[in-house]
């Protein structure tokens, strides 16, 4: 779902669909820039005790695992896993902006 695991073979799957195999490389790269910065946004919303937003967001995510997992890993079942990942880095750059004013 995330690329990683034999990424010849999923971007293979992506041209199958249309897409290019240019863009396949830029998505596997964003998500793993983006995966760091989701676990500081994770991290800051426990520690502000929005427990009940990170819950919603994470269970986003593990329905997004458990479809892959299910059915197939390709990366149009990744959406809702995006749309969560985006909000937590969002969230995990303002922190860390916020830190880097502060500091």
């Amino acid at each position: 779902m995330l690329g990683w695991y034999h990424p010849s073979d999923t971007l293979q799957y992506g041209t199958g669909e249309g897409r290019q195999p240019w863009l396949g490389w830029i998505a596997i790269v964003e998500m793993t820039l983006l995966l760091p910065l989701a676990a500081v946004g994770a991290v800051t919303l426990y520690r502000r005790r929005q427990r009940t937003v990170l819950g919603l967001l994470l269970a986003q995510m593990a329905l997004a695992i458990a479809m892959a997992a299910i059915v197939y890993g390709l990366w149009r079942f990744r959406s809702t896993f995006d749309v969560s990942v985006l909000v937590l880095a969002g969230v995990g750059l303002a922190t860390l902006a916020e830190r880097s004013r502060l500091g």
